[in-house]
């Protein structure tokens, strides 16, 4: 598919999270399905577990609250 006038090639997509290692993951992988040209950024609101790590797992960027 090619470029369209007035349309962006790449989305940023914005993740809020606290505590939320258990599904985030499955939420980051799943945008592959509607998404081809994406950067996802987890705004983590002082997550007590590994909230952080997960997303930088899956190539996520992490602004910590």
């Amino acid at each position: 598919m090619g470029k369209r006038k007035g349309y962006f090639s790449s989305t940023l997509v914005l993740v809020a999270a606290l505590d939320e290692e258990k599904d985030l993951g499955l939420t980051i992988s799943g945008l592959s399905q509607y998404l081809w040209d994406y950067k996802v950024l987890v705004l983590d609101g002082k997550s007590r577990g590994s909230t952080g790590d997960v997303a930088k797992s899956f190539k996520a960027n992490v602004i910590y609250q």
